[in-house]
């Protein structure tokens, strides 16, 4: 009598368990916006990516106005480099914004540490000096960006942002407005005094 009153508990609990088993991987299926912002991040990580990615109006720039810095494969490899995490998702009827932690190389304090050992300064020897320090242990950054998605043909599409692409850059961007901005702020101030 024990042993079918066990049997038949056990039998009872099986369903139980297996619709928790379904009810757990269900809730940990990634939604539509989380699929496709993924799907678009790693493409923006690995230009050789097979996924869709889907980006509103111009495509994220990531390179800087100087042709040198921005030519060749230093500037893929850096975004190569760039890993992410979804932190949170607020999504409304048509318009959605999310959080993503990107941890990417210190590229700025890399070309600081690089320049400062170059005997002569030369933009390729930079460049490619850099490039070799990415293959090996490098600084990283962590940056927590909020972009904005809108939902277009039923499919979310990022929406590119200054923050990202500073992100993707290894930080370059932001650095080198900041000393244009220290420029700009010194001929200012040199301009009220001598006038």
């Amino acid at each position: 009598m024990i042993l079918r009153t066990m049997k038949r508990i056990t039998i009872c609990f099986i369903p139980i368990v297996l619709l928790s088993v379904i009810l757990n991987s269900c809730s940990k299926a990634p939604s539509a916006l989380e699929q496709d912002l993924t799907d678009t991040l790693s493409v923006l990580c690995n230009t050789s990516s097979d996924k869709s990615s889907y980006i509103y109006g111009e495509p994220l720039q990531c390179k800087s106005n100087n042709s040198h810095v921005g030519d060749g494969d230093v500037t893929e490899k850096i975004a190569s480099l760039v890993t992410f995490k979804i932190v949170d998702i607020l999504e409304e009827p048509d318009t959605a914004t999310a959080k993503v932690k990107l941890v990417s190389p210190d590229v700025y304090q890399m070309i600081t540490e690089i320049t400062s050992e170059l005997q002569e300064y030369s933009v390729v020897t930079l460049l490619s000096t850099l490039e070799d320090n990415l293959d090996g242990d490098y600084a990283v950054k962590e940056y927590e960006v909020t972009v904005t998605l809108k939902l277009i043909n039923e499919h979310w599409y990022l929406v590119p942002n200054g923050e990202l692409a500073n992100a993707f850059s290894g930080g370059i961007i932001e650095k080198y407005s900041t000393m244009g901005q220290e420029v700009i702020n010194r001929l200012v101030e040199e301009g009220e005094t001598d006038g």
